[in-house]
């Protein structure tokens, strides 16, 4: 399932509940591999919702699931700003 909204995703929830499936969600690349050994799963891959919010008077970023370290970062390096991250 490739969801591009907010809605989508909430839709995909309450089927899943419905069914009583379970529901893994794959971010922007930087997450792990999405995958179980459950008999129904529903799987949903974001990289649509790419939104991104930077408050440089705040220090706050918000972003949508599908965004990327590297869009982050550029999102705040041009501000003077990082994130710090670490795995």
């Amino acid at each position: 399932m490739l969801p591009t909204s907010e809605g989508d995703v909430i839709n995909a929830v309450k089927i899943s509940n419905k069914h009583k499936a379970k529901v893994t969600v794959m971010g922007g690349g930087h997450s792990a591999v999405s995958s179980s050994d459950l008999a129904i799963l529903i799987s949903m891959k974001v990289p649509a919702m790419q939104s991104i919010n930077f408050e440089p008077l705040y220090n706050r970023v918000t972003v949508g699931p599908g965004v990327t370290m590297g869009m982050i970062n550029e999102a705040t390096n041009m501000a003077g700003h990082i994130v710090p991250v670490g795995v």
